[in-house]
């Protein structure tokens, strides 16, 4: 079992193309279900001379149509709610991956986040001998110690 997003897929067409696998979403805790989420986004210089043209292209790139596009050619999930279903019909064996967007959160962005999660991940590597409550009592704990 890995926790990847929807990058995975490509990666695996690339590099392991015979590896059978599966997406589902991460199964609910007691507060109910979670995941994390990763997003770009487009910014304008607020002094652009073509702040006109700029605003332009980011609604053209955004737009249902686009967005279907790069899901087709590139593999990535639609960075717009407005085509999840579409999305999600067309890509039946990703649909976990838009179904978490419901209730993705992103990663704190506080100072010291990146120290937390690569303790986490090296915790992660030695989890075949390892209690999963240690593992998840002790990030708990870093991140609460940064957070304000």
């Amino acid at each position: 079992m890995t926790v990847e997003g929807n990058w995975v897929v490509g990666a695996l067409q690339n590099d392991y193309p015979d590896v059978p696998y599966t997406v589902v979403e991460l199964p609910a805790c007691p507060v109910g279900k979670g995941t994390l989420q990763f997003t770009n986004c487009w910014g304008i210089a607020a002094d652009s001379d073509s702040s006109a043209e700029a605003i332009n292209l980011v609604e053209f790139l955004t737009s249902d149509e686009q967005q279907m596009t790069f899901a087709k050619e590139f593999g990535v999930m639609p960075s717009v709610s407005t085509v999840a279903d579409q999305w999600a019909a067309e890509f039946p064996e990703q649909a976990a991956f838009i179904a978490g967007a419901e209730y993705a959160q992103g990663v704190p962005p506080v100072e010291g986040v990146s120290d937390v999660l690569a303790d986490f991940n090296a915790q992660l590597e030695t989890l075949a001998t390892s209690d999963p409550g240690t593992i998840l009592t002790s990030v708990q704990g870093n991140l609460e110690a940064i957070l304000p």
